[in-house]
């Protein structure tokens, strides 16, 4: 049986046409294009969309390191701590990445400094894994929870000792 409609990775009943506008701001998030992002979000677009893979329109934007972008779906209040197929937010991504602009767009706009992906990691376990100083220095500013625990019960301290990350572990302090 052929449908014309289908429906989002987010749940969301849409018409073949509306997946592929989604598919295309996604791509225009991806690529950096904010003049075509605004115009798609203006047009209606949701700031929400998701790609073929499962990642939102955001986290697309901000795994590339596109801040303009990130910012522009930030002012249409795109969902901020959507957690996509791998678990991780739009933040995570930076924090993996050392994306300290990105990340203090983000933070500014309201994103969770604490929250958690799939592994039950915060951003600043990500940094510490990654030894990412300036990353964790940021995320300090906006006071992240140095003794939050993963589902292994693990702190942000003990990836960064793991890691022998004397910086990290000086920060931590």
């Amino acid at each position: 049986m052929h449908t014309n409609s289908s429906l989002s990775p987010r749940g969301y009943k849409l018409t073949a046409r509306q997946r592929k506008c989604e598919l295309t701001l996604v791509q225009a998030c991806q690529l950096g294009d904010c003049i075509k992002v605004r115009k798609l979000l203006e047009q209606g677009l949701s700031p929400n969309s998701v790609g073929t893979f499962g990642w939102t329109a955001l986290q697309e934007a901000a795994s590339e390191g596109h801040t303009a972008v990130v910012c522009l779906l930030c002012s249409f209040n795109c969902e901020l701590d959507f957690l996509g197929t791998a678990g991780e937010t739009a933040l995570h991504k930076c924090a993996a990445n050392n994306d300290v602009k990105t990340m203090d767009a983000l933070l500014s706009s309201g994103c969770g400094v604490d929250v958690r992906n799939s592994g039950g990691h915060s951003p600043l376990h990500v940094t510490a894994y990654h030894d990412h100083l300036d990353a964790a220095q940021l995320l300090l500013c906006y006071n992240a929870d140095v003794r939050a625990r993963d589902r292994w019960n693990q702190t942000p301290l003990h990836r960064a000792a793991g890691k022998r990350n004397v910086c990290i572990i000086e920060s931590f302090n």
